[in-house]
């Protein structure tokens, strides 16, 4: 048995979703969005999902959906939207995700936000 730094979510008609989630919450909606993604016919082998997973506009964002015969560029937003704005709830610590992916990365050194600005 192997000590795997991804949870597997099970899709009942589709495939996989592997998630480097441990540790980090998914969102309802955002677990919705890859059961949906993970079931259509294109996609190959599995969906990944990253630490910073969370709703989006098409696809969820912070996936990876590799697929096979198929092109999607429009997985992500939409040609109408001018500019979304997501919620400051979409955003997860970036303790709790650098964690969630430590076997991936080595901190060399931690940046602390001063100041946001948007628009």
């Amino acid at each position: 048995m192997t000590d795997r730094s991804y949870n597997v979510i099970a899709s009942e008609t589709g495939v996989p979703i592997k998630a480097w989630t441990k540790g980090v919450s998914i969102e309802p909606a955002a677990e919705q969005q890859l059961r949906n993604v993970a079931s259509m016919p294109f996609v190959y082998k599995w969906v990944a999902a990253m630490p910073d997973v969370h709703w989006g506009l098409g696809a969820t964002v912070g996936s990876v959906i590799p697929t096979r015969e198929a092109i999607i560029p429009a997985a992500v937003g939409r040609k109408d939207a001018d500019v979304i704005d997501e919620t400051p709830a979409a955003y997860k610590p970036i303790d709790e995700v650098m964690n969630a992916q430590k076997d991936l990365v080595e901190i060399v050194h931690t940046l602390r936000q001063v100041v946001c600005v948007k628009g």
